[in-house]
């Protein structure tokens, strides 16, 4: 289930993933074949993710309002945030798996445009999230 969480709407980011995407297969000028076989990627792991991305956002504002209780102890904290890290982790290695069966759909052209364009992706995803991580409030 996709979910508002405080100011992010994951509905409203994936689309934007989604747009994101075709303006840059576009750019690169992939072939009807390769945007069929691109958009099934995106949607696999999309469906692994979102779910994945959800949790994660519910888990992290779980673990702000716990840390503001009185009863709050370490023990369950660092086990809460444990509990965070891995939600994350496992989102990074769907995408990575995504990104290596995209690499194999595209020409070695539009792989180098791809490489680049992925870094900069991967940048942004991964300061959004130490963000999210960020305990202080």
């Amino acid at each position: 289930m996709i979910t508002a969480h405080k100011d992010i709407d994951v509905g409203v980011w994936l689309e934007h993933k989604k747009q994101e995407l075709e303006r840059f297969m576009t750019e690169i000028k992939v072939d009807l074949a390769q945007k069929t076989k691109l958009q099934i990627v995106r949607h696999e792991a999309q469906s692994e993710v979102t779910p994945l991305l959800d949790k994660l956002f519910d888990q992290a504002h779980k673990l702000i309002k716990y840390i503001g209780t009185p009863n709050a102890t370490e023990a369950e904290t660092l086990s809460r945030a444990k509990a965070l890290e891995e939600l994350r982790a496992k989102m990074i290695t769907i995408r990575i798996k995504a990104l290596f069966k995209v690499k194999h759909i595209l020409t070695p052209e539009q792989q180098e445009k791809f490489s680049e364009h992925i870094q900069e992706k991967m940048n942004e995803f991964h300061q959004k999230l130490s963000t999210l991580m960020h305990l202080t409030p």
